[in-house]
Order: C-alpha cells, then sequence, then structure tokens
C-alpha cells in the first residue's frame, strides 16, 4: 500500500509541475505510431512463424538453436574480463531445517550485490543443487521472495536469492545530492539508469544479466553446491532475467521463468510498456521473440508460469509455450517442458510456487522430504541484510551504475576527434542507421481556424506519410486562406514543435512577407500516440508514459526514435522546398536536437534557430537526478557520447544558426 501510494503522489505532483496533457485537440493520427510498430513486430511475427514451421528434423531444429543464441549473443554487451568477486558471508541466520547466509560479492570492481543463501542442514557429500532467484521490480529486494526460497530448500535444494539494482540493499538513488528524499520505484529507476547507459552505448539489461552471471560464478565456489545442477527462477522482472540467463550462460540446466512470458507482439497490440531491461535494443531487427530466448535452451527443461488475470497476456505466453514444446517434441524431450497456470493475477501463488518447486524437484531428482516444513514467519529485511546499514551505497569505494557512467563519459570526451562535416554526417547515419529520405506523399486534410497573436487564421494541413503508407508528421501552414496544395512562396518560416505545434505557435510573431509552417513529427502534437495512457494521466515525460514505451519499442526495431523524427523533419523540407526557395527552420526545446541533426545532414537547409535548446547528452549522463523534462527517452541515441555532443553538432553547422 505505501509503495503504490509513493507512485500516485509521485504521478500528482509530476502532473501538477509539468501540466496537463499536452494538446487541446484530440492526435489526428494518434495511432500511427502505434500501427507502425504494431505492423513491424507482426511482420517479424510471420517471418519468424514461417522459419519454425519449416523446422522437421533434429539436426534442422538444433541448426535454429545454435543461430538463435548467437542472436541473442549480440545483443548483450559484458565486461571483457571479470574482476575478482571478493566475496564474504556477512552473517548466518540459523533455521530448524536450513541456514541462511548473508552474501556480498562484487560482480564488477566496487559493484557490490547482495544475497541470501538458503543451504538445507543435510547435504550429499557430492553437493545439493542450487535455484537462482532473480527479484521482480519490487522495492523490497530479496526479502518479498524468501517464501519460494524456502519451500525450495525445504525440499533439500539450496536457493539463491539476490537482489537487483536499485531494488533491496542496491537502492541507487538513495540520498541523492540534492534531492535527499526521492525514494524512487524500482521501474523509474531502472529507466533512468537506463537511459544514461544507453548515450555511452550500452544496455540495462546487460546490467542485470551479468550480476546474474556473477552470482553463478559466486555458487561454483561453494563445495556445498553441485555445479551439474544449478536451476533459475524469478517472477516479473526476475522471470525477464531468468529467460535471458538460462539462454547465455550454458551452466544453467533447468529454468522456471514466471510471470513474464508472452510475446513482445502481445505487449504491443495491448500497449503495455516495460521496463527498460525488458525491451533489448535491436532484439526485432534480429529476427526474434520472447520465446527465441525459451527455445534457445533446448533440450534443458524448462517450465513456464503464467497467470490469466496477469497484465503479460497468458494467450501469448501459450504461444511461446507451444513453440518451444514444438522444438523439444522434434529434439526427443517434450517431457522436458511444462506449462502452469492460475486464474490469479501478476505473482507467485501457493499454487504455482509448489508447481515450481515440484518441477525442480523431479529435473534434480531431489526425493520429496516427509513433512514439508513452510511455518516459520517472514524473516525481516534487517535481518537478512548483507550490508552493515541496508544500503551498499554507504561501503567503501562502493561505486554506483551512474559512477561507471560518468567515468565512461570522462573517457570517452577525452578520446573524441575533431571531426569533419562530412565525418558527422556520416556518423549520425549510421548511429541513427538512416537509409536515404525520399520525398513523403503527403495527404491534404480538412483546415481548421485558429487564432495566433489575437489574429483568426486558416491552418492548413497536410498528412505527411513519412514511412509507407503511414501518416506520422502533420504540416500545417498559418495564413489567411484555406489552402488544399502545397502554395508557393519566397520565403518561409518552419516551426519545429516542442510537444504542439498549435499551442505553441498561438503567441509566436506572425511573420511579414513570410509563409509561417509548424510541423508536429511523430510522438507529438497531431501524431501524438492516444495509446499508453499511465495512471489515465496523458503525459509525455512520464519515466513510463508513450514516449518512453514507443522509444524503446524504436530501439527493438532497430532504430533510435530520433531517426524518426529527423526523417519526418528532411521530408517536409524536401515538400517545401519544391515551393520556396528560402526556408528557416526554428525549434524549441526537445525539437531542436533533430532539427540540429537534420539541418548538418540536408544542404536545403540554410538557416536555423534554436529556443531553450538542450545543453547536451553528457547533462543527462551524469546527472544524478536528470530532469525528465529535458530528455525523454526519444532523445537518446546509443552510443552518442562516444563521438560527439550537441554542442559539437552546433559548431559544425554555426554559420546556420541564427542567434
Amino acid at each position: 500500500m505505501k509503495k503504490h501510494l509513493g507512485l500516485f503522489l509521485f504521478v500528482l505532483v509530476s502532473n501538477i509541475v509539468y501540466g496537463e496533457d499536452i494538446g487541446m485537440v484530440p492526435p489526428a493520427f494518434g495511432n500511427s505510431v502505434q500501427e507502425y510498430y504494431l505492423e513491424a513486430f507482426r511482420l517479424n511475427r510471420e517471418k519468424r512463424s514461417a522459419r519454425l514451421n519449416a523446422l522437421k528434423t533434429p539436426e534442422e531444429a538444433k541448426l535454429y538453436i545454435s543461430d538463435i543464441r548467437k542472436r541473442i549473443r549480440s545483443l548483450f554487451q559484458f565486461p571483457s574480463s571479470k574482476s575478482p568477486l571478493n566475496a564474504e558471508i556477512t552473517g548466518k541466520i540459523e533455521l530448524p531445517y536450513c541456514t541462511v547466509e548473508k552474501v556480498l560479492f562484487q560482480s564488477r570492481k566496487n559493484f557490490s550485490v547482495t544475497g541470501n543463501l538458503f543451504l538445507p542442514k543435510s547435504i550429499p557429500a557430492d553437493g545439493c543443487p542450487v535455484v537462482l532467484i532473480l527479484s521482480g521490480h519490487a522495492s523490497e529486494g530479496k526479502v518479498y521472495y524468501q517464501p519460494i526460497a524456502k519451500e525450495l530448500v525445504s525440499h533439500g535444494i539450496a536457493a539463491f536469492m539476490i537482489d537487483a539494482i536499485g531494488q533491496g540493499e542496491r537502492h541507487q538513488f538513495r540520498n541523492v545530492p540534492g534531492f535527499p528524499d526521492i525514494e524512487p520505484d524500482p521501474c523509474l529507476e531502472h529507466n533512468i539508469l537506463g537511459k544514461q547507459l544507453l548515450l555511452v552505448g550500452e544496455w540495462f539489461g546487460s546490467w542485470r544479466t551479468y550480476d546474474a552471471i556473477r552470482a553463478i560464478d559466486y555458487l561454483l565456489t561453494r563445495p556445498e553446491i553441485d555445479a551439474s545442477r544449478i536451476g533459475v527462477t524469478g517472477n516479473s522482472g526476475g522471470g525477464t532475467l531468468t529467460s535471458y540467463l538460462a539462454a547465455l550462460d550454458d551452466r544453467i540446466s533447468a529454468s522456471a521463468p514466471g510471470f513474464y512470458i508472452t510475446t513482445w507482439e502481445r505487449n504491443i497490440a495491448n500497449e503495455l510498456p516495460a521496463d527498460i531491461e525488458q525491451t533489448p535494443p535491436g532484439a526485432i531487427s534480429a529476427g526474434l521473440e520472447m520465446a527465441d530466448f525459451l527455445l534457445a535452451t533446448a533440450p534443458h527443461p524448462c517450465i513456464v508460469l503464467s497467470a490469466r488475470n496477469d497484465f503479460f497476456d497468458m494467450r501469448g505466453a501459450l504461444k511461446s509455450f507451444e513453440e518451444l514444446r514444438k522444438i523439444h517434441t522434434i529434439l526427443g524431450s517434450a517431457d522436458n517442458v511444462v506449462f502452469r497456470s492460475s486464474s490469479g493475477d501478476h505473482a507467485f501463488s501457493r499454487y504455482l510456487m509448489e508447481e515450481c518447486c515440484k518441477f525442480f524437484v523431479r529435473i534434480f531428482h531431489v526425493s520429496e522430504p516427509s513433512k514439508v516444513v513452510f511455518v516459520d514467519e517472514e524473516i525481516a529485511q534487517a535481518q537478512l541484510n548483507a550490508t552493515p546499514n541496508g544500503e551498499v551505497s554507504e561501503l567503501s569505494e562502493e561505486q554506483l551504475v551512474r559512477d561507471f557512467v560518468r567515468q565512461r563519459v570522462i573517457k570517452t570526451k577525452t578520446n573524441r576527434e575533431i571531426m569533419s562535416k562530412e565525418a558527422v554526417c556520416r556518423k549520425l547515419t549510421e548511429l541513427l542507421r538512416l537509409k536515404t529520405n525520399e520525398t513523403p506523399d503527403y495527404r491534404v486534410l480538412r483546415p481548421r481556424s485558429c487564432k495566433l497573436r489575437e489574429t483568426v487564421m486558416r491552418q492548413s494541413r497536410f498528412g505527411l506519410e513519412t514511412e509507407s503508407n503511414h501518416v506520422m508528421a502533420v504540416l500545417s501552414l498559418f495564413s489567411d486562406s484555406s489552402y488544399y496544395h502545397l502554395p508557393e512562396g519566397e520565403r518561409a518560416t518552419l516551426y519545429v514543435a516542442h510537444l504542439d505545434s498549435v499551442q505553441e505557435l498561438l503567441s509566436h510573431p506572425i511573420p511579414e512577407n513570410s509563409q509561417l509552417w509548424g510541423l508536429d513529427v511523430r510522438g507529438t502534437g497531431e501524431c501524438r500516440p492516444a495509446q499508453c495512457e499511465p495512471f489515465s494521466v496523458k503525459r509525455y515525460f512520464s519515466y513510463y508514459g508513450y514516449d518512453y514505451h514507443y522509444a524503446s519499442l524504436a530501439l527493438m526495431n532497430g532504430q533510435p526514435y530520433m531517426a524518426g523524427k529527423v526523417r519526418d523533419i528532411l521530408g517536409a523540407v524536401d515538400l517545401l522546398a519544391a515551393q520556396v526557395p528560402e526556408i528557416t527552420l526554428e525549434a524549441r526545446g526537445q525539437a531542436c536536437i533533430p532539427v540540429l541533426i537534420a539541418a548538418i545532414l540536408s544542404d536545403r537547409i540554410t538557416r536555423v534557430r534554436l529556443i531553450d535548446c538542450p545543453e547536451s547528452w553528457e547533462s543527462i549522463a551524469v546527472t544524478p537526478w536528470p530532469a525528465e523534462e529535458k530528455y525523454p527517452l526519444s532523445m537518446v541515441i546509443p552510443g552518442v557520447l562516444s563521438f560527439f555532443d550537441i554542442p559539437d553538432l552546433k559548431k559544425v553547422i554555426a554559420d546556420k544558426i541564427l542567434q
């Protein structure tokens, strides 16, 4: 209750500070962004299904598994070498049926992971099996998942619970300088860190997965553990990490992903934003689907846990399981896969917890105990803490994720070379994965009346199909007359909206002897998505709102959302340049960044005016608590800080920028 209240207050305060919904008029093309990405994900499903359906023999299945394992591994970036674990046991709790050890180890140098290892009282000479438990997005971290650990250990299976980054004893935003009272939700912590890591070319999902890999490294140092019987399970975000780890680490012999498995296509169709580690950049462009992370583990045993009332659609879970069973059937290991579901919600029910344990008991050939011990009370978080004060941030020489990002920024900034305009163009094209821009077709929309500076004007509107058959931008001419074509003129000002061109131009000076155009690129104004409105508050800058959602889908599809915005601007300029010889681009706020990039890439753009331009990408990467209203995910270009920053881009076209 306390966590939900805190999140409600966060949304409420954010709405007061940053205002109500942008744009007074419902978006004319509010479905365009949604349908564009849904179409891309469905096309991926069709191609992938055709390939899967063609598999008939074990040899073909093995080739498919080998191929997707390579594709999956290409999505993850891990350190080139492993640092010492520096593991220590900081305390023990003795229970009648097990010992609970408080464990501290380092997955990276001075980057600590906290955990609790539940060991049975009686351990065979050759060791006992173990299950790594990866937590979902619970602020309490590992404490929340102790019931499944107790259930496992009562069956003679060791269990190792670890805290995720931003949870339990590993909060990254406690006592932030200047923001001492912040206690963000784990999803918010993750999505902030995700943006910061992307700017230096890394993905938060890799960091989460690497912690789990190092947890396996630690378990293999323990003589009590049988290295041939290592399992992994987790709920929600822990289910995500379970599927990743099992696909990537050959030491895992059985997996039980819970309350996460569906299909990415279902998530998109259902307008469901997912945490930043749940949307792997490049996954769709690599031809993958969620089920491939399960298929990559075949023929190892796997149980998929789901719930009918889960927001991760169970229909997708059943589809993924069908594909998993197909592969195992071809390989002759159909008995190794199990699907279990409940009628409940997004959580381990007692029934599914027992089914999960039965699965590991069977796979690991553990004798059923005569009586399951599951009667003691929950162990309080303070008792389970592996650190003295309950926070790794208070450990000597401990580094937080942002410290690693800051070091990376400093290093890359020092090593940057001064690039020519041609080199900057090539690098921008590469980072954004831009293709040759084509002049878009456009739809002539119905004109409207509006008032600029107390003057009633006509708004002639044109929907630009900057993606095939999809209107992703709306171009508007503000004048005394209605136009059903793009009129000729001597000069024009093209205003690219921060959020909504009509609202922002209401107080804009009406230029003399010049056309005034407004442009809403994808995600803004008349092309603002009508989907994905958390808590019924239409908030552009929410860390879990529609800009974040569609920007993460763009990354999965292999091209940053920014690339689409640049494409929209270049398309509008190409259309206007055929009618007007002199065009001045004007941009405000976040629109300054794609306009800046477009001006570098296009010689047709000769004059640019930037108003309230964001300072730099570096400022979001190194700031302890970055301002969400300045840098939504759509403004992030993965890896950009290795080559240049916003001030560097301004210097490239300093002759074009008007003061």
